[in-house]
C-alpha cells in the first residue's frame, strides 16, 4: 500500500465454524501451505514492506460490523503453523506491530527499527500447556525465536512468551531496544512440570524432561533487558554433557542495562532453576546487571565444576571493560559472581571490601586483604578507595551466596567504610554478611575504570569474625531421588516349542533377488503377483504372508534351506547356520510385516544349530529393514546384521535373537568391518515417540 493510506491494520474476521480446536477454544489455527509458495513476509515482496503496518489477532470479532465470535482474551485467539519448509516470518520497515498472535514453527524477524512485538506465544502448543515440538521431536528446532538485525533501533520485545527455542529466544543484533516483561522457556502460565530430579538437566534424557530452549543474547548497545521470566532452560541432545544456555548473554556491546530478572523462579514463586548460566557478561564495558534475582544457575549445582554460576565475565583486559554488578540476588548457584580464565588475576583475584565490626545494627570495615593467585603469580592489591560497598545477607552453608540485599555505603579515601543501621535486626544464628565492592577510580583495579565490580566476597562475615561454613547435609549437593513405583510383572506366557500357524510357508533359499520386492512364494491371495514355484526366498514369504487373510491366520514362516544352499555355513565356517544376504544393489529394506499373527521362527530350521540362531540375515542398509506392524507377531530363532528390529503393535514376542554378533557369536558384527559405525543392533517398540503413538503394550523382549 502506498505511504499516504498507512498505517495500516490486519485485522481477523475468522469465522465461528472454523474455530474447531477442542483443545484451544475460541481460537483459529492458520496452517501454512508446504513449499516456497507459503512463505509469509518474506523480504522480498512481503506484506509488511514499507513498514506502518499492525498485525493484531485480538481483533477477532470485535470488527463492528462482524457477525462472528470474539477470540480467547488470556492467550493469543489467532495460531499461525508454519511447515518445515517455511520457518521465517520477516518484518520489513518500521514501526510495525504484531500482537495476539500464537507462532508455531515460524522465527520472527525484523530488518528495520521501532518496532514492536508483545503478547505472542512462539513454541507452544495450541492451549500453551506444553512445548509445540516439530514430529515431536525435541532434538528439532521449533524456530521459536526472535530477532533483529545489527542495524536495527528501537524495537521492543514485550510480554510474550518463548520457549523450545535451540536458537536464541530472543537475539537483540540491533542499538535501544527494550526487551520486557517475557516469559521464556515456560508454559504459558509462566511455569513448568515437575521434573524427576534424576533426569532434570540431563540434555540426553529424552522423555518426561522439559526441554525450555535458550535464552536472551544481547550483540547490540544501550539496550534494556527488564522484568523477564527466565527458567528451565535446556537443549535436548544425545550428549549428556552438554552445555545449556544463559538465561541472558551480553555479548561484548556497551551501555546495556540488566535489571528486575527473574531467573530460576517460576510465576508462582517456586524455585525451579534453570538449567546454563544466569547472566553472563561476554567482554564490553559500561553494562549495568541490578536488582536481578538469579536462583539455581545452573539447576544442578556441582560444586566441583568451576566457571558456572548465577553471574560470570569473561574476556582479557582489551574485551572486558568497567562493568556494574549491583542489588542482585543470588540463591543456590553454582558460583555467585564468577570469572572465566580470560580475566586477568588483578580482577578476577581482587577481593571486595572486608568486615572488621558488627556493632548492633552497623557494620564497618575497609578495603580487602590482598588476592592471592596461584603461584607464581604476585598477590593483587585489594585498596579500595571510595568505593562503593554493598552488603548482603548470607546464610552459613558453604555456597557464597546474598540471600537479601541489606544496603550500600561509600568508602573513604583510606577505603574505611561504616553502614549504619543497615541491619533491620541483630545477625540471627546461621546468618552471615558478603560482600561486593564496585570502584569509584580508574585503576583501583588494575587496567579498569570506575564502576567495575567485584565477586561477592569468599569470607562470610559474622560478629565475631569471619565464619567456618556449615557443612550441608547431606553433602552438596545432593537431591533426594522421586520414588518409583514398582508394578508388579503381569505373567508372561511361555511360547509353545514348536509354533503351528493355520497358514505355513516355507523359506528353502538364502538368496535374495532384488526384483522379488511384490512376487510370492507360491499363493498370489491379492491378485497381480508373480507366482515362482520352488524358489521361495524370506523377501517372497513375507511378501505372501502379507496378503494372508485374516480367517487363514496365524501364518508360520518356517525354515527348510538345504545344505547345498550357497549360503549354508557349515563348510566354510562350521556352522549349521545358514546366512541370508540381502542384495543392497537398489533397496534392501524388506517389506512390513504388517497383519499381525506372522510368526518368523529362525528355530524351525532342520538340523540347525541350537546354541545360537540358526538362520543369520545381513543388511547393510540404513533403513529400518524389518519392521513389524501390527499385533500378536513372533520373531524368534533369528540373527540379525547391521539392522534393527523395530515393533509397532502390542503382545508381540521378540525371543532367542542375536542383534549385533558375528556369524559365530564371540564377537560384535560391523558392518563393512568398519568398528567406528553403528551397527545398528537394537530392538525398539515404536518408530515414534510414546507421547505420539498411544496404547503399545504387551510386548515381549526375552532370552536375546
Amino acid at each position: 500500500m502506498p505511504t499516504n493510506q498507512r498505517p495500516v491494520l490486519i485485522a481477523f474476521d475468522l469465522p465461528d465454524a472454523e474455530a474447531d480446536n477442542p483443545a484451544a477454544p475460541t481460537s483459529w489455527k492458520i496452517q501454512l501451505n508446504e513449499g516456497v509458495g507459503g512463505n509469509l513476509g518474506s523480504t522480498t515482496g512481503a506484506a509488511f514492506v514499507g513498514g506502518d503496518i499492525t498485525i493484531d489477532g485480538f481483533t477477532q470479532g470485535t470488527l463492528p460490523d462482524s457477525v462472528n465470535a470474539t477470540g480467547r482474551t488470556d492467550a493469543p485467539p489467532v495460531l499461525i503453523e508454519s511447515s518445515t519448509q517455511v520457518d521465517r516470518f520477516t518484518i520489513d520497515g518500521n514501526n510495525n506491530t504484531v500482537r495476539g498472535i500464537a507462532f508455531q514453527y515460524l522465527r520472527v524477524l525484523f530488518t528495520g527499527n521501532n518496532n514492536l512485538i508483545e503478547e505472542t506465544w512462539h513454541g507452544l502448543n495450541d492451549d500453551g500447556t506444553d512445548i509445540y515440538l516439530v514430529n515431536n521431536d525435541p532434538q528439532v528446532d521449533n524456530r521459536a525465536s526472535l530477532e533483529d538485525f545489527e542495524a536495527s533501533t528501537g524495537n521492543i520485545y514485550r510480554n510474550n512468551v518463548i520457549t523450545g527455542a535451540r536458537a536464541k529466544a530472543i537475539t537483540v543484533r540491533g542499538d535501544n531496544a527494550l526487551v520486557q516483561g517475557n516469559f521464556i522457556g515456560t508454559r504459558a502460565d509462566g511455569t513448568i512440570p515437575t521434573v524427576d530430579p534424576e533426569r532434570s538437566c540431563w540434555p540426553n534424557a529424552r522423555y518426561n524432561n522439559w526441554f525450555g530452549g535458550a535464552g536472551i543474547d544481547i550483540d547490540g548497545a544501550n539496550n534494556t533487558v527488564e522484568d523477564n521470566l527466565i527458567i528451565g532452560l535446556l537443549f535436548s541432545s544425545n550428549d549428556a554433557f552438554n552445555t545449556p544456555d544463559d538465561a541472558i548473554t551480553l555479548r561484548g556491546d556497551n551501555n546495556n542495562t540488566v535489571r528486575n530478572n527473574l531467573i530460576g523462579v517460576d510465576a508462582n514463586g517456586q524455585e525451579v532453576g534453570t538449567c546454563g548460566d544466569g547472566i553472563f557478561i561476554l567482554g564490553g564495558s559500561e553494562n549495568l546487571v541490578i536488582s536481578n534475582t538469579v536462583v539455581r544457575a545452573p539447576g544442578d549445582i556441582d560444586p566441583e565444576v568451576i566457571d558456572t554460576g548465577a553471574i560470570g565475565l569473561s574476556g582479557n583486559l582489551l574485551a572486558l571493560g568497567n562493568n556494574t554488578i549491583s542489588r542482585n540476588i543470588i540463591k543456590n548457584a553454582g558460583e555467585g559472581i564468577f570469572f572465566t580464565p580470560s580475566v586477568i588475576n588483578a580482577y578476577t583475584f581482587f577481593n571486595p571490601a572486608k568486615v572488621t565490626a558488627i556493632d548492633g545494627l552497623t557494620v564497618r570495615g575497609t578495603s580487602g586483604d590482598p588476592g592471592l593467585p596461584p603461584s607464581p603469580a604476585p598477590p593483587v592489591d585489594s585498596t579500595c578507595p571510595e568505593c562503593i560497598v554493598e552488603l548482603f545477607l548470607d546464610n552459613t552453608d558453604p555456597r557464597v551466596e546474598a540471600l537479601v540485599y541489606l544496603g550500600s555505603t561509600v568508602a573513604d579515601v583510606d577505603g574505611n567504610w561504616e553502614a549504619t543501621n543497615v541491619l533491620t535486626q541483630p545477625l540471627q544464628v546461621g546468618q552471615g554478611i558478603r560482600t561486593t565492592s564496585t570502584t569509584g577510580q580508574d585503576d583501583t583495579i588494575e587496567g579498569y575504570n570506575a564502576g567495575t565490580t567485584s565477586k561477592l566476597s569468599d569470607d562470610l562475615y559474622g560478629s565475631d569474625g569471619v565464619i567456618t561454613p556449615t557443612p550441608l547435609d547431606p553433602p552438596l549437593p545432593v537431591q533426594p531421588p522421586l520414588p518409583f513405583p514398582r508394578p508388579e510383572p503381569r505373567p508372561v506366557p511361555t511360547l509353545a516349542q514348536v509354533l503351528t500357524g493355520t497358514t505355513v510357508i516355507t523359506v528353502n533359499s538364502t538368496l535374495d533377488p532384488n526384483t522379488s520386492l511384490s512376487e510370492t512364494c507360491y499363493t498370489a491371495y491379492l491378485g497381480g503377483q508373480t507366482v515362482i514355484e520352488g524358489e521361495c526366498t524370506l523377501r517372497r514369504a513375507i511378501v505372501e504372508a502379507r496378503s494372508v487373510p485374516a480367517d487363514q491366520r496365524p501364518v508360520l514362516i518356517r525354515f527348510a534351506i538345504p545344505t547345498s544352499d550357497p549360503g549354508y555355513l557349515g563348510t566354510a565356517e562350521g556352522l549349521e547356520a545358514w546366512k541370508i544376504t540381502l542384495d543392497d544393489s537398489n533397496s534392501n529394506q524388506l517389506r512390513r510385516v504388517e497383519g499381525g499373527s506372522i510368526y518368523i521362527d529362525g528355530t524351525t530350521q532342520p538340523d540347525g544349530r541350537t546354541d545360537g540362531p540358526p538362520i543369520i540375515i545381513e543388511g547393510n542398509n540404513t533403513q529400518n529393514i524389518l519392521v513389524i506392524d501390527n499385533d500378536n507377531n513372533v520373531i524368534r530363532g533369528l540373527a540379525l546384521q547391521g539392522f534393527p528390529l523395530v515393533i509397532n503393535g502390542n503382545d508381540n514376542f521378540v525371543e532367542e535373537n542375536w542383534l549385533g554378533l558375528s556369524n559365530d557369536g564371540q564377537t560384535p558384527y560391523f558392518i563393512n568391518d568398519d568398528a567406528t559405525r553403528n551397527n545398528n543392533a537394537s530392538i525398539e517398540d515404536a518408530e515414534t515417540p510414546p507421547n505420539v503413538r498411544e496404547g503399545i503394550a504387551g510386548n515381549v523382549y526375552r532370552n536375546n
